[in-house]
């Protein structure tokens, strides 16, 4: 008898793409997701004050879901006017507001900081942080390769073809949805699940990616890895 299985599971078997992974397929893995608190995720009771603009942190939102700065009166400067772009754009229902979503936490992650050099490692100058779109990162399971695409990718990019570059963060924009009186919290909490799921296959791909860097590099595996990753 041949062997069967339901289309959406990942079968130990079966090697899937990281876009076909759901909340069952985290069960199979025996993965639980565990919601905590700031200060527990972080391991710090306050968290730091963010160095941007005050027109940007203290934006408010008008009752026609415009972005607006505390002081419309106020020249904005070029980077706080294409935040604000950018960010009128990712709210707008349509067929283009997931890439908008991107755009928008493309510019938001530079405003914050992220492409900056780790100040802390002493050869911070050399450090090179870049941001990269629809990254592929190839995922390895049941004797095939496969394909995990992160929406956004935040690397340490190497200088050396053998080393590999490194995933300092993943981020997964969840499909854009309009609220309709059909919708029930069952499928929203459905999509959500998905969403996370396709984050850890990512996440196990960027793990595989840095290990094999590390073959080639002639330096022994790492057993584990955090690798910060989130949904916007």
């Amino acid at each position: 008898m041949p062997l069967t299985h339901p289309p959406n599971i990942v079968h130990p078997y079966i090697a899937k793409s990281c876009a076909s992974w759901t909340d069952a397929d985290l069960r199979l893995c025996n993965v639980n997701i565990v919601d905590v608190g700031p200060s527990t995720f972080f391991d710090i009771q306050d968290l730091p004050d963010p160095s941007v603009s005050p027109a940007i942190l203290n934006a408010k939102l008008s009752y026609r879901q415009q972005p607006q700065p505390p002081h419309t009166h106020t020249a904005l400067t070029n980077e706080e006017r294409i935040f604000f772009q950018n960010l009128q754009a990712a709210m707008e229902p349509g067929p283009h507001q997931h890439a908008a979503v991107v755009e928008f936490t493309l510019h938001l992650l530079h405003v914050l900081g992220f492409t900056q050099p780790n100040t802390s490692k002493q050869d911070a100058g050399k450090e090179r942080r870049v941001l990269r779109r629809e990254h592929d990162l190839p995922l390895f399971m049941c004797g095939r390769t496969v394909h995990a695409i992160a929406d956004i990718c935040l690397l340490v990019s190497s200088t050396s073809s053998l080393d590999g570059d490194t995933v300092l963060l993943l981020v997964k924009a969840t499909s854009p949805t309009t609220t309709t009186v059909t919708e029930t919290s069952s499928t929203s909490s459905t999509r959500a699940s998905a969403a996370e799921a396709q984050l850890f296959a990512q996440a196990v791909a960027a793990f595989q990616c840095e290990n094999r860097a590390r073959r080639r590099a002639r330096l022994p595996p790492i057993e584990t890895q955090v690798i910060p990753a989130m949904l916007v």
